[in-house]
């Protein structure tokens, strides 16, 4: 999924009054999978649309995300 991809995903959710939480990489350091910009859509159900790494990273952002829906 592309970052536009992303994008019109939110935008799909936002015009079916449907919850999601939207996830940015805002820094990183070193050798990572993914570099600032990178995002993710969760949705209550679980399902995500885009990735943050992959990983411990993005097992975390997941329960966040979840855990704020």
């Amino acid at each position: 999924m592309t970052f536009l991809d992303v994008y019109r995903k939110s935008i799909d959710l936002l015009s079916a009054d449907q919850p999601f939480v939207l996830a940015t990489v805002v820094r990183s350091l070193g050798s990572t999978p993914q570099k600032v910009g990178a995002n993710a859509i969760f949705e209550p159900n679980g399902k995500v649309h885009g990735t943050l790494g992959g990983g411990c990273l993005e097992a975390a952002a997941r329960r966040r995300a979840l855990d704020a829906l």
